[in-house]
């Protein structure tokens, strides 16, 4: 023998023989393989010991956190949150797998009376193992009575989505830059629900809405024309909305951001067609939120006078935390709300509790030299509760 080199042992030959025939069963078998079956076979494609596939909702019928079927190349098919253009990877039981975990276990001939029985001689069914690990690596919980806010990667709807968090309440994001959204927010699943779509695409708006409890739509055109254009996203993305909250009786209320000034040709009348448009067809109760104006200057909930409609009456811009806080205790307050009227259809007493108007058009406005109040949502909620319905 050279000096340097190593004699080659016969069990790591072959170790190193099991190691190759295991790959190319790996790579060539498992994603034709006829025991898988067709809904799952749709979804497997073939990677060395794992096996990649796209992440899905269940079927209606399943139940939430059940396997996600695969729909196809095209994210309009998609179903639930999660990222309709990421991969993962599964790993999949084979018996070329157990074999080498049986040599590295020492549990061949006489070895078993000291290590266990034999991986490769249990009569495991592997593609009902497959199809489990499978299902294992798809489970996906989702937040019930969630909030859905649709543009929160915007200016405005990055801070209400915040403090719709702050305050406790589920939440739920539509976002079509699902890396954006996972830079602001954390990974999907993690703080909230993130789901892969855009306002102007009916079936993914409808993903979104469905069993949630609460839509606040803040995504907002940018220019008079073009796919991010002022008719585009507020008003075809506000009639996508309502349609999908038609279909869902979860759904209790709806809140439109809109604005109290013209932020762009065409912005105004736009976002009032959109207004017109919640007001004529919405069929729960709804809040038009105007904000007098945006401003990057501190403000905070002290200075925030909240009026009936109208327009900001010459007062000072708002920051989008303040009309983030307005609306989280208009939430705040349906909440407790809801759990009132459930108590007393138990039949128990519940204490009165301060309402919001059902169907309300309010304009949140800076009032400079406003001394801070010692509760913030606290002195929200009887301004909220005094607004008469439209």
């Amino acid at each position: 023998m050279v000096r340097g080199q190593t004699a080659s042992h016969p069990v790591v030959g072959m170790l190193r023989l099991v190691w190759v025939l295991a790959a190319l069963s790996s790579v060539s078998g498992f994603a034709s393989s006829p025991g898988v079956s067709p809904l799952l076979r749709a979804g497997l494609h073939g990677a060395g010991f794992g096996t990649r596939c796209r992440i899905h909702r269940p079927h209606p019928a399943a139940g939430v956190g059940a396997l996600r079927a695969e729909a196809g190349d095209k994210a309009d098919g998609w179903r639930g949150p999660g990222n309709p253009n990421k991969e993962i990877k599964v790993f999949e039981p084979s018996l070329s797998d157990d074999i080498v975990a049986d040599l590295q276990g020492k549990r061949f001939g006489a070895g078993k009376a000291f290590y266990g029985e034999a991986e490769r001689l249990k009569n495991k069914d592997y593609e009902a193992l497959k199809e489990e690990a499978l299902a294992e690596a798809l489970y996906r919980p989702e937040r019930p009575d969630s909030v859905l806010v649709i543009g929160a990667t915007g200016t405005f709807g990055q801070w209400i989505t915040l403090k719709v968090m702050a305050n406790g309440l589920n939440t739920r994001i539509l976002a079509r830059d699902f890396d954006k959204a996972e830079t602001m927010f954390g990974r999907d699943g993690a703080n909230l629900d993130i789901y892969f779509g855009d306002v102007t695409n009916p079936d993914q708006v409808d993903n979104a809405c469905e069993d949630a409890q609460t839509v606040i739509f803040c995504a907002a055109g940018n220019l008079p024309f073009g796919p991010n254009s002022y008719s585009r996203i507020d008003t075809e993305g506000v009639t996508n909305m309502l349609e999908a909250v038609k279909r869902y009786p979860s759904i209790r209320r709806v809140v439109l951001l809109s604005s109290d000034g013209d932020f762009g040709v065409g912005a105004l009348a736009e976002r009032r067609k959109a207004e017109g448009l919640v007001r004529s067809a919405c069929p729960v109760d709804y809040a038009i939120v105007r904000a007098s104006g945006k401003t990057a200057k501190p403000g905070g909930l002290c200075g925030v006078a909240v009026t009936q409609g109208g327009g900001g009456g010459g007062k000072g811009g708002v920051t989008p935390g303040d009309v983030g806080d307005a609306i989280a205790a208009l939430l705040l307050m349906d909440e407790v709300a809801a759990k009132a009227d459930a108590a007393a259809a138990a039949g128990q007493s519940p204490p009165a509790v301060p309402r919001a108007a059902k169907k309300v058009t309010l304009t949140v406005a800076n009032l400079p030299g406003t001394p801070p109040p010692k509760d913030s949502l606290g002195a929200l909620v009887p301004v909220l509760a005094k607004l008469s319905a439209d």
